[in-house]
């Protein structure tokens, strides 16, 4: 259950991210909403935090499952201009499902090469955050939104 208080510090966050994303620095953030600069700079931190985490979950959850749909999609895809390329009756036929070959074959290796460059990306966020929460006393819930950029009340950090 979510006490009033952690609604309180999601409601605020919601409202300094939209500052933030107007373009206000923190100062004038905490100026316009009566805050410490510091409490501002706690939440700005949690924020990215989560923001983080939602891109990690999104990649992980839809983004890769999508990518191993569309591989083994081109892969029957393949099997099939395969099939294709060695039962043809005419080369005009035969030179079709080559030609869908090497598109077949071209489309597999981009999916594989973003896939890795994904992985990479990934991979650096995920370390930055662990060396950012190692850095800070900022204590981020465990739950994730449902979908990507969703606003979770559950997500709360110290408010101290």
């Amino acid at each position: 259950m979510v006490s009033k208080k952690q609604k309180q510090i999601a409601f605020r966050r919601e409202q300094i991210f939209t500052l933030l994303s107007r373009g206000m620095t923190q100062r004038a953030i905490a100026n316009q909403m009566g805050l410490d600069t510091v409490m501002v700079s706690r939440d700005v931190a949690a924020i990215k935090e989560n923001i983080k985490q939602q891109i990690s979950t999104y990649y992980e959850d839809i983004l890769m499952m999508e990518v191993f749909k569309s591989i083994r999609c081109l892969d029957l895809c393949l099997s099939n201009a395969v099939e294709i390329s060695e039962n043809a009756d005419n080369n005009k036929d035969r030179l079709s499902a080559i030609n869908a070959i090497v598109g077949i074959i071209a489309s597999r290796i981009d999916l594989i090469t973003a896939r890795e460059v994904l992985n990479q990306n990934v991979s650096a966020i995920t370390e930055a955050a662990q060396q950012q929460r190692g850095n800070h006393d900022i204590e981020v819930s465990n739950q994730q939104p449902q979908k990507f950029g969703d606003v979770n009340p559950d997500f709360v950090g110290a408010a101290s």
